[in-house]
């Protein structure tokens, strides 16, 4: 991120496109293209038709490590070097995210510390290492790029060297517009559309030797898409607010981390944030982000990781049980109502417990049947109670596909451990040729779906042949992983008169609202 004097706003670096092989686009105005070094390259005409495509390119060179923990401080992170070397780990300590300047000389510091293990030259290396700790799922492997690609694009048939920057001569009216951007790769929602951008665009080889569109532009500019590509503008303004608050804080949070090393701050996925461009700003929208212009959520004076997912199906999951083993206050479990507004759950860590509160009709925001649901939300309505029903064969095949494990016909799922939420952390896989432990919450929706399931908070039922089940059906509840913010939830209370500020300090206790320029 960079912070603009010229206009005295910051400024975002946004990845729209991402490993194709070419990505086609106009300007509804002139432009002029440079050379990633500055050298004036060509002028743009308005309405002329472009197509960006992979000339020559030779991927990044690549190591892979495993990321064991994340440190808040030098003497955290030797605490955490001390126990995974004890353990037989060769490690690093390595300092990861962004100063991001702002007006006046301040500065928002997000960065932390990785303790990494020593290098892997390949992915699946790294993996079968990963594999083998007790608690794997609270781990990742990352990729460190050490000779950077290379190669050149072709414009319409010209080639550029390394990539270029278009910048349009009229600022505040110029757009361009992409053709076939993908959305929602891997999901169920996985389609591909026209989108419009303002600010510059810049066209570089990414890791992988293919094209790269990078957004850069207005930080307000992009919350006011947030919050519309996120969830409906049609919402409650408070909502949306609310919305725009937790993305712009999760934005300075975590610029540098979710894509280290990568020439951009975040991606316009489902990763980092949905962002599909500017054509998806409505009149409510811009209000949302004009209105909380540079407000933040703060907690201990850091700005929070203000993480969201869509329908938590009545009760929020705590940080620790998805990603790393990091207790954050901010991000744990909890009834998803006002206190008294219904009976307090126990924690569903328990197959008795989560059966049971699967199938009862608990008094939560997010609950179709309890609060109406306006029109632009009853898309929602199907992901509060789902079924998945598959064949032991079928289920195998999709297992195979997705983890690479040949473990035949999946004869059963049993659960080993479930957050507090009743979503499950791990699972083992019993097939005829094997078995398999996989984890946690993300990776049991990747593998157990052709696609990805809706989340991981349901169980299991068998439905009995002679010797084998005839299916699998399972039982489930929600849309994502469930902490932070419950999306549908949070619009509900915008329709029933919550302000924003009241809807931030139910989701994310313990915070504060702080405008920071």
């Amino acid at each position: 991120m960079e912070w603009s004097k010229e206009d005295a706003k910051p400024l975002i670096r946004i990845a729209i496109v991402l490993a194709e092989r070419s990505t086609d686009f106009e300007s509804n105005l002139p432009f002029q293209a440079y050379s990633l070094e500055g050298k004036p390259l060509f002028s743009g005409a308005k309405g002329k038709s472009f197509r960006i495509a992979i000339g020559e390119s030779t991927p990044a060179k690549v190591i892979y490590r495993i990321r064991f923990a994340i440190a808040d401080n030098e003497q955290q992170a030797d605490t955490f070097v001390q126990k995974w070397q004890k353990q037989g780990h060769k490690t690093e300590a390595m300092w990861v995210g962004q100063r991001i300047p702002l007006a006046g000389g301040k500065e928002i510091n997000n960065r932390e510390i990785w303790i990494i293990s020593e290098p892997f030259s390949s992915r699946e290396e790294a993996e079968n290492v990963r594999q083998l700790l007790e608690d794997f799922g609270s781990t990742t492997i990352i990729s460190q790029v050490i000779a950077e690609s290379s190669g050149y694009l072709s414009i319409n048939g010209k080639k550029v060297e390394a990539g270029l920057r278009l910048v349009p001569i009229d600022r505040k009216n110029n757009r361009f517009l992409l053709r076939n951007v993908r959305v929602g790769a891997g999901f169920h929602w996985d389609h591909r559309e026209t989108q419009i951008f303002s600010g510059k665009l810049e066209f570089r080889i990414d890791s992988q030797g293919q094209v790269c569109a990078i957004n850069v532009l207005d930080l307000e500019e992009y919350l006011a898409s947030v919050n519309s590509s996120e969830m409906s503008p049609e919402c409650n303004l408070d909502f949306l607010k609310a919305q725009t608050i937790a993305a712009r804080s999760t934005i300075f949070a975590t610029a540098g981390k979710h894509h280290w090393g990568e020439a951009f701050d975040l991606c316009a996925t489902d990763h980092c944030q949905c962002f599909y461009g500017v054509g998806r700003i409505r009149q409510n929208s811009r209000k949302a982000a004009t209105q909380t212009n540079g407000e933040v959520l703060m907690h201990k004076n850091k700005i929070c990781d203000a993480r969201y997912a869509k329908l938590c199906a009545g009760i929020t999951e705590s940080y620790e049980n998805v990603w790393d083993n990091r207790k954050i206050p901010y991000l744990s479990t909890h009834v998803d109502n006002m206190e008294g507004a219904s009976p307090t759950y126990q924690t569903l860590t328990t197959e008795t417990a989560i059966k049971q509160f699967l199938n009862t009709n608990p008094e939560v925001f997010c609950n179709p049947t309890i609060y109406q649901l306006p029109p632009h939300l009853e898309y929602a309505r199907h992901y509060f109670h789902w079924e998945v029903n598959y064949s032991p064969e079928e289920l195998g095949e999709i297992v195979q596909t997705k983890s690479g494990k040949n473990l035949g016909a999946i004869l059963d799922i049993i659960p080993l451990k479930r957050g507090y939420s009743g979503r499950l952390m791990y699972v083992k896989l019993i097939g005829e040729k094997g078995d398999l432990i996989v984890g946690k919450e993300l990776e049991i929706r990747r593998v157990l779906s052709s696609k990805h399931l809706y989340s991981s908070c349901f169980y299991v039922e068998k439905i009995p042949d002679s010797q084998q089940p005839k299916k699998l059906l399972l039982k489930g509840r929600g849309w994502g992983h469930g902490v932070g913010m419950c999306q549908i939830g949070a619009a509900v209370m915008g329709e029933l008169g919550y302000d924003y500020a009241t809807i931030l300090s139910h989701y994310y206790p313990d915070t504060q609202l702080e405008k920071i320029y």
